[in-house]
């Protein structure tokens, strides 16, 4: 029994944790800017369960998204992803309601 049990946990992590932004549901969508230049670099969604909650970061502040972060039960995923950042959206004023945003530009994204 625990033989079965062990690979089906591992196959539903992962199958979990491969999602892209276009896979999840987008929940309350909030934008913010982290750097105060009035442009969006930050856009978080609140799906109500903080297990498929999901981000969009702009880490050059260069008006695209460079990659999005996935806040699961075990921690959040980072992967590359390329998309032009909002314009015309409200900025939500303070700061981004999660401690993870884009773990610093040292961190290399997987391809």
């Amino acid at each position: 029994m625990r033989r079965c049990i062990t690979p089906l946990i591992a196959i539903a992590l992962v199958g979990c944790a491969t999602q892209t932004p276009l896979d999840l549901p987008p929940g309350e969508v909030t934008y913010y800017d982290r750097n105060h230049d009035g442009r969006v670099d930050f856009e978080f969604h609140d799906t109500g369960g903080g297990d498929m909650d999901w981000a969009l970061a702009d880490r050059d502040y260069d008006g695209y998204y460079d990659i999005y972060l996935w806040y699961g039960i075990a921690g959040a995923h980072i992967d590359k992803y390329h998309r032009a950042v909002p314009t015309g959206v409200n900025i939500t004023p303070g700061r981004v309601p999660v401690l993870i945003t884009d773990y610093g530009q040292s961190v290399a994204i997987p391809h």
